[in-house]
């Protein structure tokens, strides 16, 4: 029961991964370095 819902939820942030990368593509150059700068300050 508990390794069938683990699986689940292991394929959920999986998704959930691929949909962050595909929105990080699809956004503006810009915004991405905007991002990177202030994470690195």
């Amino acid at each position: 029961m508990s390794n069938s819902l683990n699986s689940i939820i292991l394929r959920f942030e999986l998704d959930f991964n691929n949909d962050t990368m595909e929105i990080f593509r699809n956004m503006p150059e810009e915004w991405i370095v905007k991002k990177k700068v202030a994470v690195d300050h």
